[in-house]
Order: structure tokens, then sequence, then C-alpha cells
């Protein structure tokens, strides 16, 4: 977490990070991580945004993150040091991809989060699920299903304790 401080694009007094795929979670990470270092750093900004490619010739504004105080981004930043620290030997209990996108489903109030996650998991029809991955298995087996994740404590309160700060920040 310390130093990780990315190249950075500006438009007006917003930051941008531009995914030149479909926004992922790394793009929406990577953000999130700039916006609270500018913001420690009192870099004068706006806010961040996430741009990324909304079909296959237009690109689109996917998130916005709002300006926070100093003080709120050095105890965010305090945080996410914390949660490295305690799992540096160890696996994070939330799959990135399909945990980000359950956090973000439960925010908007989708009835079919758990599904959500499911599908990103284990994957649907000819697209391999996130547990395909080789550090997935590593992490977690090649067996575990959806319903250790969502029914595991530990795993609902890491999954706030790196998800609620970045969609408390975020713009609709």
């Amino acid at each position: 977490v310390e130093n990780t401080l990315v190249e950075t694009f500006w438009i007006d007094k917003y930051q941008l990070v531009i995914d030149f795929n479909k926004t992922s979670y790394r793009s929406i990470m990577k953000c999130w991580l700039n916006h609270i270092y500018l913001s420690k750093a009192e870099i004068d900004n706006l806010g961040s945004i996430v741009i990324s490619m909304k079909n296959k010739n237009d690109f689109d504004i996917n998130y916005k993150f709002k300006e926070i105080e100093q003080s709120e981004a050095k105890y965010n930043l305090e945080k996410l040091k914390q949660i490295v620290s305690i799992n540096k030997n160890h696996c994070w209990p939330v799959p990135p991809r399909s945990g980000w996108e359950y956090a973000l489903a439960n925010m908007k109030n989708k009835p079919n989060a758990n599904e959500i996650f499911n599908k990103i998991w284990k994957g649907v029809y000819n697209i391999k699920g996130e547990r395909e991955k080789d550090e997935m298995v590593i992490c977690f087996g090649n067996r575990i299903e959806t319903k250790e994740f969502l029914n595991n404590d530990v795993f609902k309160s890491c999954l706030n304790k790196l998800y609620n700060p970045i969609i408390e920040n975020l713009i609709s």
C-alpha cells in the first residue's frame, strides 16, 4: 500500500483512471487507492473518475468518487495498511472480483446479490469462474462453494472493511 501512487491523468480537478476494457475491480481499486493518496497529500482535487469501454468505439464514466478530506483519507489509508499487514502471510478471505460485484450489488439493494457472486465465482456457460484461477485454487482449494463464503462471518467482515469505504464514497 505504501508508495503505490501511479501515473495520474487529470481533467479539470478530477483524477482519471482509464481502463481500455470494460471496468474491472482492478481499475476501481487503483482509482480508490490513488484517490486516498491524493487526498492525504492535500492535492487539490474534486474527486476521481474511472472511465472504461462502453462498447467497441465508446468510452464512458463508470464510477466517480467524491472529494474527501485529508483526515478521512489518512484514516482509510491506515485501514488499508492494517488489512495488508494482517493478511501479508495469508490469503485474503474475499475473492476480489466476485467480492466486489457482491458488495456493489448489496449496495444497490439488488435481491440477486448472492446469485451474482455465485455466477462470477463458479462461472456460467463457457465462461470460467474466478475460482478456477490458480491463485484462487491456492487460497481456497478447488471445491469451495459459494455458500461457504456467504455464510462466513470473517468473509462478511473483511468484505465490509475493504469495500464499504469505497462504496460510501461513490457518487451515483
